[in-house]
């Protein structure tokens, strides 16, 4: 039984992804090894990188439906975590800031697909 899943893709596009994604590894884990506290380079790493992790994510395709899709998923689901998530994260009462930070960090992570749905979107549409 052969697998031909990615013997459908051209050989040059794998390449720009791996690449991509090599770009946002690096980028995300230098910017955690040197810390984001209050460091605004290092935050703006640590956004690019998932920013170009979950673009590259969905970059074999390229398709400008699925990054439409994956927009519309992150936006509803930052959508639900402003109306439901934080109130929720509040009432359970955890010890600190640990509610604050899961809720940002969250928030972080949504935007971030956001914004890459719209890139892949905009990036891809002429194909479609």
């Amino acid at each position: 039984m052969k697998n031909q899943f990615l013997s459908r893709f051209d050989i040059d596009n794998l390449r720009k992804t791996i690449i991509y994604l090599l770009i946002a590894v690096s980028l995300i884990t230098i910017s955690l090894i040197v810390g984001t506290s209050d460091n605004i380079l290092t935050i703006g790493m640590l956004f690019s990188g998932v920013v170009l992790f979950l673009y590259a994510v969905l970059h074999p395709w390229e398709k400008a439906s699925y990054y439409a899709i994956m927009g519309g998923i992150f936006l509803i689901l930052i959508i639900f975590e402003f109306l439901a998530g934080i109130s929720i994260l509040v009432n359970m009462q955890l010890k600190g800031h640990l509610a604050e930070g899961i809720a940002m960090t969250t928030g972080f992570i949504f935007v971030a697909g956001i914004i890459a749905g719209i890139i892949g979107t905009f990036r891809f549409r002429k194909y479609d």
